[in-house]
């Protein structure tokens, strides 16, 4: 398997606005997409790649499970065999 990248990183957590407060004023992390009505939210990493918070509202809080992490693969055919 030849892992070409890792894209994102997911935070589920029932405390929303403080969590994206806290990434954004203690660790000076940017807001890349911001939507408070459904509880998401992206924020740039100094690398360029982006942290997505999930909160209880969200579409995907029920699906993810902290860290939540999105991986792209080169090698498809191979992905059977290989362990993450």
């Amino acid at each position: 398997m030849n892992l070409t990248a890792k894209t994102t990183v997911g935070i589920r957590t029932n405390c929303f606005s403080n969590t994206v407060l806290f990434l954004t004023e203690a660790l000076s992390l940017e807001i890349a997409h911001y939507d408070k009505e459904k509880e998401f939210a992206q924020l740039r990493l100094p690398s360029g790649k982006i942290l997505e918070i999930f909160g209880s509202k969200s579409l995907w809080h029920p699906f993810t499970d902290a860290p939540d992490w999105e991986i792209i693969i080169a090698d498809v055919r191979h992905r059977k065999t290989a362990a993450v």
